[in-house]
Parts: structure tokens; C-alpha cells; sequence
């Protein structure tokens, strides 16, 4: 028995220049366990960033909806569940907007049609964007172009 450790000791201990088959083949079953579990998990992370980043865009440009109704007050509705649309394009004509803001979910711009409906709730005001790409309706803030005729 003492001479079959003994054995496999000096086989164990002796210099090998290469990888046996079966060595090589179990590093590359567990690559494959490693990657198998691992690119889920970064796909999904990804995707929740895309996601959480399109969240942001679009309240970036709620917010210049919000800076535009504040400095121009007599736009907004006075009735309740009265409405009024503008669309990134306008909010970039006038400043409140800048530059090209990019959909990371589909890596293109939002669109000038992109539309913001502010809508008079009670004493509040919702700001509703409508992300339907298809809509290609041209929309004006009457209230405020009569206004600004009227000037």
C-alpha cells in the first residue's frame, strides 16, 4: 500500500509541460457554468439601467414643461380637466429644451412630435407625456400664441 502512495506521489510531484484532456475540459465546463449564469444577469442589469435612464429623460422633459407653464402662466388651463399640448420641438424652440435628448431604450432621439399634455386637476397640474411615436399631429398652444398676437 506504502508503495502505491509513494507512486502517485512521484507521479504528482514529477513537472508535466502540458494540461491533460479531462484538465482542460473541466476549466471549460466551468467557463461555461460561469457565462451561462452571468450573461443574464448583466443583460438584465442593463436593461434596468436603459429603463431607469428613459425614466429620467422623460421627467427631464416634464420639467421643461413645468419651466415653461411657470413662466408663461396664462397658458395653462383654467378649467378642471382642461388640457393643453405642446411638443419637444416647441420646448426646444423656446429654450426650455436643449439639445438633442436620446431615447436610451431605442438609442434614437425622442421626436419634435413628442407630445406633453398639461392637464388642470383641481388646484394641481398633471404632465402627461405621450411616448406613441406613430402621433404626427401638429399641435399648438392657442392660448399662447393669442396671446403673444394680442401683444
Amino acid at each position: 500500500m506504502k508503495k502505491i502512495i509513494n507512486a502517485i506521489r512521484k507521479f504528482a510531484m514529477e513537472k508535466r509541460k502540458a494540461f491533460t484532456l479531462i484538465e482542460l475540459m473541466g476549466v471549460l465546463v466551468i467557463i461555461g457554468i460561469l457565462t451561462s449564469i452571468l450573461i443574464p444577469v448583466v443583460s438584465n442589469t442593463i436593461k434596468n439601467n436603459k429603463q431607469k435612464l428613459h425614466d429620467k429623460q422623460i421627467e427631464l422633459i416634464k420639467v421643461a414643461a413645468q419651466n415653461l407653464a411657470t413662466d408663461n402662466t396664462y397658458i395653462l388651463p383654467e378649467e378642471d380637466g382642461e388640457e393643453i399640448y405642446i411638443t419637444l420641438g416647441q420646448l426646444r424652440a423656446m429654450g426650455y429644451a436643449e439639445g438633442t435628448i436620446i431615447d436610451p431604450l431605442t438609442n434614437k432621439n425622442f421626436p419634435d412630435n413628442l407630445i406633453v399634455m398639461i392637464i388642470k386637476k383641481g388646484n394641481d397640474y398633471d404632465y402627461v407625456i405621450n411616448l406613441d411615436g406613430d402621433v404626427t399631429i401638429e399641435i399648438q398652444i392657442y392660448k399662447w400664441l393669442n396671446h403673444q398676437e394680442n401683444i
